[in-house]
């Protein structure tokens, strides 16, 4: 089961108005009045910061929009998470936690690749590909492998020793992101729902398409070009 999406969540918070104006924009390709933009991007910064597990998306509704309690909540399953990983990957459960709570480091870097020697000094892909196989397969992240020619064909060219490794939900991101301390007050999430907090917001937005993408069944694949 994949995570609630933007049209589910702001289902939850009794935005269908503004669902069905969206709809209706699109239908007719006809841009969005700006008052009714400025509405669907605090939505959609609201959306990316609670994420989809229903259980933060629950608490953050029944609390009238307190993204502490929500937080409460993901970091449960933050915390569930990582005794999957020491349960379920028995013989690998060191390489995978530290791929898991290193991929908001990961993300906030230029490329956003995992770059296996700052894990262990004797870091290479042969040793990393069942830890990485392992937090794809269960969902926890989605993984991006590299395509060396995006002409001929993603699937055809894809580079196994260069991956990008999203959180599978973005909310979750911003949880293991910051520590506790950082987002009980809510001023971290009220800086980054003004778009005032010093981070790379980049991060948090791919994070999100590389999650609509998956949850529509896509493969993810990213293509980089020097010059």
């Amino acid at each position: 089961m994949r995570t609630v999406d933007f049209e589910e969540f702001a289902v939850a918070l009794r935005k269908e108005v503004l669902l069905d104006y969206i709809k209706d924009c699109w239908q007719k390709r006809v841009s969005l009045d700006q008052t009714y933009h400025a509405q669907a991007m605090h939505l959609f910064r609201e959306y990316m910061l609670v994420g989809g597990m229903p259980q933060s998306v629950v608490a953050y509704v029944e609390s009238h929009g307190d993204f502490s309690a929500s937080d409460v909540e993901k970091r449960d399953i933050l915390d569930l998470y990582r005794d999957d990983i020491k349960k379920a990957a028995k013989r690998y459960n060191s390489k995978v936690s530290a791929i898991f709570e290193n991929v908001p480091a990961f993300l906030s870097t230029h490329e956003k690749k995992i770059v296996l020697s700052e894990i262990a000094s004797n870091g290479v892909f042969s040793r990393y590909d069942k830890p990485l196989f392992w937090l794809g397969d269960s969902m926890i992240c989605n993984l991006c492998y590299r395509c060396n020619d995006p002409n001929v064909g993603f699937a055809l060219n894809k580079n196994e020793s260069a991956v990008k490794c999203y959180m599978g939900d973005t909310g979750l991101l911003i949880s293991l992101a910051f520590n506790e301390n950082e987002i009980s007050n809510q001023k971290l999430y009220k800086a980054i729902m003004d778009g005032k907090l010093s981070l790379n917001e980049g991060m948090i937005y791919e994070n999100a398409i590389a999650q609509m993408l998956t949850a529509l069944g896509r493969k993810l694949f990213f293509y980089t070009q020097y010059k």
